[in-house]
C-alpha cells in the first residue's frame, strides 16, 4: 500500500471527540472495500466530469442557432426543439464523449493503487492490477494475450458505438 494513505489510515483521527469524552479507536476513514469503491468511483468522477462537461458544451456551442430559429418557425416549443434539434446534433459529441471516458475508465490504476494497494478486493480489482503482477512475474506472453485481447474489445465497442450513431454512412 502507498506510504501516504497508511499514514493518513494510521493517522486518521487518532483522538475523536465525541459528546465530551475521548476515543481511543475511532473508525477508519478507508475501512472495507465498499468505501474503497466509492473512493475509486468519486475519484474517476471528480478527475473526468470537468473534461465531460466541456465536451458537452462544445458539442451545445455548436448546434447553429438558425436551426433553432427554423424549429420556432415551423412551430416547434422548447421541448420539440429539445428532442428534434439539439439531442440529434449532439450524437457525434456523445461518440467522442463516450470513446474517451472508456479510455479513461482504463487509466483510473494510480487511484486504485493508492486507495488499495497491489492485491485490492475483487470489486476494485481492474486490468491493470493484473498487468502490474504479471509484469512482476515477468509472465510476458500473458501480458501480450492480454493486450491484443483489449485492443479487440475496444475496438469492437467502439464499431458497435459508431453504428449505433450512424445510418447509412451519416451521423444521425
Amino acid at each position: 500500500m502507498s506510504g501516504n494513505v497508511k499514514i493518513m489510515k494510521q493517522n486518521y483521527f487518532k483522538i475523536k471527540r465525541k459528546k465530551g469524552k475521548i476515543r481511543k479507536n475511532p473508525e477508519n476513514l478507508f475501512h472495507g472495500w465498499e468505501r474503497n469503491f466509492v473512493i475509486l468511483v468519486g475519484s474517476f468522477l471528480w478527475k473526468n466530469l470537468g473534461y465531460d462537461i466541456l465536451l458537452w458544451m462544445a458539442g451545445l456551442v455548436m448546434i447553429p442557432h438558425s436551426v433553432y430559429e427554423a424549429a420556432m418557425m415551423d412551430g416547434a416549443g422548447k421541448i420539440r426543439c429539445f428532442f428534434s434539434v439539439t439531442l440529434p446534433n449532439l450524437v457525434p459529441s456523445f461518440f467522442v464523449i463516450v470513446v474517451l471516458s472508456l479510455m479513461n475508465a482504463f487509466k483510473i490504476f494510480r487511484e486504485a493503487y493508492l486507495v488499495a494497494g497491489d492485491y485490492p478486493h475483487e470489486s476494485i480489482y481492474l486490468m491493470q492490477h493484473l498487468y502490474n503482477n504479471w509484469f512482476r512475474e515477468l509472465s510476458i506472453d500473458k501480458m501480450s494475450a492480454a493486450a491484443v485481447f483489449h485492443a479487440i474489445v475496444i475496438g469492437v465497442f467502439v464499431i458497435i458505438l459508431r453504428k449505433l450513431c450512424t445510418k447509412d454512412g451519416e451521423v444521425l
